[in-house]
């Protein structure tokens, strides 16, 4: 082996009081096994790409769905500079963890070597699987919705040595975040590792979001990472499953008027019948929903659907009462009820969805055209920053450019 590399010198310090500004230490030791654990001369920066392995068991009512990444990390450590042999066991490296995650969480370390030991180019994997818990979904355009599944990574200088000890800096920070540079040849940011089908939502994108918080009263510093999974509903899968049977009852409804005009009777029953038909669809739709004090874009139209089948009803007793007065004022009040009636609820239902599909639209190209090109490397940057934290980086990737597997 070369000779021993030069180490900052001073006393390694456990679990949360990692040594504090490492770039005032001078190098004058060779490295200790407690040493080794301490980062690189800050500060420095730790590249990361994202492994998309599986997004799963979406439960929009209660806002949790089933997530695998494995995270890559990339950093230079200069101490290993003509390197060879087997690394240190109490090698430092950096690490995070995801704060929307249950308790079902599993974290599976992989790889951890020397990548270039001309430069000290250091590269560490590690997975990440289980259920995380995400923000409740904006569903007033239900199903013509728009949402992002977030996952969301933190770190304050989070690190993980080779043997497996962990540790972070409670004040202060060793390393900065961020996204891989895809022109280094060291990965694309992001590679879709399962062919992207989600049940009942299709994958628009994916993104990713380094944000610096504000310092906490204790002078420690958070940096989040924040990977979006971009979805809009399968619109055909709710469309025969709930539209087309609400407009195939009002139809059905119609059917009335064809009825004989003494048949008064019978045409009241099959009315009531198919609108208890149609507000059963209710009860289909909060399958699927979280309860909200408000009606999504389904609901509106399970509720015009039932005041055009009272409306028919209420047309069936007019005819039987215009039908006293003479059999021709009777057939016409019926024949205009029956065209009548289906011609509005075309216009509601029209005036109902239009915004929302306007909106989808509007969505889909915000996630596009709302962003201006960072680099020649395709990323992407917002053009207004949160105004609470310090948005370093944003980059969006269209589920069409992704890496696949």
């Amino acid at each position: 082996n070369p000779p021993a590399p030069q180490c900052p010198a001073g006393v390694w310090q456990p679990w949360g009081k990692h040594p504090v500004a490492p770039e005032d230490v001078p190098l004058t030791a060779t490295c200790t096994a407690d040493e080794w654990r301490q980062p690189p001369p800050a500060p420095f920066e730790v590249s990361v790409r994202f492994n998309l392995n599986k997004l799963t068991d979406v439960d929009t009512v209660r806002s949790k769905a089933w997530v695998s990444i494995g995270v890559m990390f990339y950093w230079t450590d200069p101490r290993l500079i003509g390197w060879s042999g087997e690394l240190p066991s109490t090698l430092w490296g950096p690490d995070c963890w995801i704060f929307n995650a249950l308790t079902d969480l599993v974290v599976m370390p992989q790889d951890f070597c020397l990548d270039n030991t001309a430069t000290g180019r250091m590269k560490r994997y590690c997975r990440y699987m289980g259920t995380v818990d995400f923000d409740k979904l904006k569903l007033q355009d239900f199903p013509l919705d728009v949402n992002a599944i977030n996952v969301t990574f933190r770190t304050a200088s989070h690190w993980m040595s080779l043997d497996g000890q962990k540790g972070d800096m409670s004040k202060g920070h060793s390393y900065t975040i961020v996204p891989i540079n895809e022109e280094s040849k060291e990965g694309s940011l992001f590679r879709l590792l399962w062919p992207g089908d989600i049940n009942e939502l299709q994958l628009l994108g994916v993104s990713l979001g380094v944000n610096k918080l504000p310092v906490s009263k204790s002078g420690q510093e958070v940096t989040t990472f924040l990977i979006r999974f971009h979805v809009s509903r399968n619109v055909p899968y709710y469309y025969w499953k709930v539209v087309m049977p609400l407009h195939l009852l009002f139809l059905l409804t119609m059917s009335v008027f064809a009825m004989g005009l003494d048949q008064i009777e019978d045409r009241l029953n099959a009315v009531i019948t198919l609108f208890l038909a149609s507000f059963a669809m209710l009860y289909v739709v909060e399958q699927h929903l979280p309860k909200t004090n408000f009606l999504t874009l389904v609901d509106k139209l399970i509720v015009v659907t039932g005041v055009f089948l009272l409306l028919t009803g209420a047309g069936v007793i007019f005819v039987s009462r215009v039908q006293s007065s003479g059999e021709d004022a009777a057939e016409l009040s019926n024949r205009y009820l029956a065209a009548g009636l289906p011609a509005i609820y075309v216009v509601t239902n029209m005036a109902l969805m239009f915004p929302a599909i306007q909106r989808k639209r509007q969505m889909h190209q915000m996630l596009d055209s709302a962003m201006t090109a960072e680099s020649s490397s395709g990323h992407k940057t917002p053009q207004v920053a949160n105004s609470s934290t310090t948005q370093t980086c944003y980059v969006f990737k269209p589920v069409s450019s992704l890496i696949r597997n």
